[in-house]
């Protein structure tokens, strides 16, 4: 019987520390809640990924959004306008 409980014990802090091992990511800026809904959104795109790619999409995620640096104020247009681009042509 005590054999039991502790085999028992043992196999359930194994699964315990297999679920904690998928959501590892910590932030002091993104809130828990926000990284479990990263984490939902990548489930649901992501199904049949493994969970070692799944984790490095939420990490890659996170830390995009970590550093994000906020600019007030402006514009900003992206994008190739055939302007010209030669150093030679440049005035300094």
């Amino acid at each position: 019987m005590k054999v039991n409980s502790i085999l028992l014990f043992i196999i359930s802090a194994n699964l315990v520390a297999c679920n904690d091992s998928e959501n590892t990511v910590y932030s002091e800026i993104i809130s828990k809640q926000e990284i479990a809904r990263i984490d939902t959104n990548i489930n649901k795109l992501y199904p049949d990924a493994d969970s070692k790619l799944k984790q490095h999409i939420l990490n890659v995620a996170v830390e995009s959004l970590e550093s994000m640096v906020f600019i007030k104020g402006g514009t900003f247009m992206m994008g190739d306008f055939k302007a010209p681009c030669s150093p030679l042509n440049i005035k300094r």
